[in-house]
């Protein structure tokens, strides 16, 4: 998120110094089950020596909304409640 933030940020809101708020929404996206994180090779897993931040990806989960069909999770309403956007 930090090396994209000119492109996830509006112009006028684009983070110069502290990225506090940009990991506190990224917090707040994976507390909420609206991405997720996960390792693009499996085999890596458990080898400090070839497991890197390069093999970190992220998901974005389908759930089922309230009528039962399933969407992004970044689709369905309920999904964004409670978050803090400030």
């Amino acid at each position: 998120m930090k090396t994209k933030k000119d492109i996830l940020s509006h112009k006028e809101d684009v983070p110069s110094v502290m990225m506090g708020p940009i990991h506190a929404i990224a917090l707040q996206l994976l507390s909420k089950g609206i991405i997720l994180l996960g390792i693009s090779d499996k085999t890596k897993i458990g080898d400090e020596k070839k497991l890197n931040d390069n093999h970190v990806i992220v998901t974005l989960p389908v759930l089922k909304n309230a009528r039962g069909t399933p969407m992004p999770a970044y689709l369905i309403d309920e999904s964004w409640s409670g978050l803090n956007y400030l």
